[in-house]
């Protein structure tokens, strides 16, 4: 069990950190955790394979190594993860089917920073906002895709499809 390196390696609280390195496997039954410094708590893996884990930054953890903790080994990040408070983070969507006019809100860190919300590409107006909370209104034609909420050179792109247009048909 080895982590390599931490992708990103600057990142905000309540963003997903992928950790790679090599020996992550496990049998059925096993749990992976992660530590972070200045976290009192050991957060569980939302991912795992041999390769990669995958872990959201508690609101506790400050800048440092990040230790793995696997059934048969622990081990600490070879580089510090640098928990930067001021990034842009996106943690929710609610809802996340909506029709043409209706609102929606994205919760995270930051927001009051967003220039630019995007869906599926497309531009759209921005709401009410606050540094926890960014509500936008779905327009006329809204196809179903990934948000993105930019903030200057900042860009946070959902990694799920995450939105759907109730009026949107899907084909295999």
């Amino acid at each position: 069990v080895g982590i390599t390196d931490l992708v990103p390696a600057v990142a905000g609280r309540g963003q997903t950190l992928r950790i790679r390195g090599s020996g992550f496997a496990l049998a059925p039954g096993e749990r992976l955790e992660v530590s972070f410094t200045g976290s009192a708590l050991r957060v569980p893996a939302a991912y795992v394979s041999d390769d990669e884990a995958r872990a959201v930054i508690p609101d506790d953890a400050v800048t440092g190594p990040v230790t793995l903790y696997h059934p048969t080994a622990s081990v600490m990040s070879p580089a510090a993860l640098t928990v930067d408070g001021n990034l842009l983070v996106v943690r929710g969507m609610s809802p996340t089917m909506a029709v043409e006019g209706a609102t929606v809100r994205l919760s995270g860190s930051n927001l009051s920073a967003a220039t630019r919300v995007l869906l599926s590409g497309s531009p759209v107006a921005l709401g009410t906002r606050s540094d926890t909370f960014l509500d936008f209104v779905v327009p006329t034609g809204a196809r179903a895709g990934r948000v993105t909420v930019e903030a200057g050179s900042a860009t946070r792109t959902s990694t799920a499809p995450g939105f759907a247009s109730s009026r949107s048909t899907v084909s295999p």
